[in-house]
């Protein structure tokens, strides 16, 4: 899978998280303004089940809950049952909403007709409650000031679809910053820039020849200790270098294997540091790799002995 796909993938879940966060904030949000509110007993007048339409105008059914409480030494009365609980279009669903209400009481059915009848209805029910009253208006008031639909399901799978965004785009970077780490870095020796390890020129054709210097010299050094010639074994692993260029190719490398003795000794000597030597074969050698000088001084001080 391409690394762009990967950071839409991880976008795309990310954008969800924030979407699934964002309704847990809303849903929590009329809780959180009823945090303060006191509470308080109260008494359940009666319950009753009306015959209501709902916002869209279809048929459903509300729930009623008289209930009286003191505030302050004044007595108030209330109707609301709970947050979301004002309607629905199931009745069983509202019977559930108002079962706590009753004390064991049963609903009865309530004269039924037109669409505003009672369906059911308990007078007296007489059983305490906890109600919850605004302090500064105790006529805002309710019996139950939990959301049922603020649970906490979003703000879990919000989490998790964060977590998720936050793996994918670790997926689709991780490539990208492994490339980079891969890159040769540049150091300097003297006043000659050197690399870690070969870089990639733009031009394919001098890769082919920077490889092919590189064992060029090796095949040299075989050379010299019996093995075979250094020409044969290029033209076999570069069949798309010519004659003239594998000449010249070989011929430097010869030059490096010669001149390596020289600088070898100047180094066992002490009148040159062996980095300066290296950046010395680099300035006036070039197209090796570093390791190539490195092996070329090795081999020159393998020689001095």
């Amino acid at each position: 899978m391409k690394n762009a796909t990967k950071l839409i993938i991880a976008a795309v879940l990310a954008a969800a998280a924030v979407a699934c966060l964002i309704a847990d904030a809303a849903l929590h949000a009329r809780e959180r303004s009823m945090s303060g509110w006191t509470a308080a007993d109260a008494v359940v007048l009666g319950v009753t089940i009306d015959r209501r339409t709902g916002p869209g105008g279809e048929a459903g059914y509300a729930p009623v809950v008289d209930y009286r409480f003191l505030a302050g030494g004044v007595e108030y009365q209330g109707q609301r049952l709970g947050l979301d609980r004002e309607w629905s279009a199931s009745l069983d669903e509202v019977k559930r909403w108002v079962q706590p209400a009753l004390e064991g009481a049963q609903l009865m059915p309530g004269q039924s007709g037109g669409m505003f009848g009672a369906v059911y209805s308990v007078l007296p029910v007489d059983k305490r409650i906890t109600v919850y009253y605004d302090p500064a208006d105790p006529g805002r008031n309710i019996a139950d000031r939990r959301d049922p639909r603020a649970v906490d399901l979003f703000r879990w799978l919000g989490a998790l679809l964060l977590l998720a965004g936050l793996a994918g785009t670790a997926w689709g970077v991780a490539p990208l910053l492994a490339g980079s780490a891969r890159r040769p870095r540049a150091t300097w020796v003297g006043d000659v820039t050197r690399r870690d390890e070969p870089a990639m020129p733009q031009d394919r054709f001098a890769l082919t020849i920077q490889l092919a210097l590189d064992m060029a010299f090796e095949a040299t050094v075989r050379f010299a200790k019996g093995g075979p010639d250094p020409l044969a074994t290029l033209r076999e692993r570069f069949p798309s270098l010519g004659p003239v260029e594998l000449d010249d190719i070989v011929s430097k490398a010869k030059v490096l294997e010669s001149v390596s003795y020289g600088t070898a000794a100047r180094v066992k000597s002490g009148m040159v540091q062996q980095e300066d030597a290296l950046a010395e074969l680099a300035a006036s050698y070039p197209g090796f790799s570093e390791q190539t000088y490195r092996s070329a001084l090795a081999w020159g001080l393998q020689q001095c002995k």
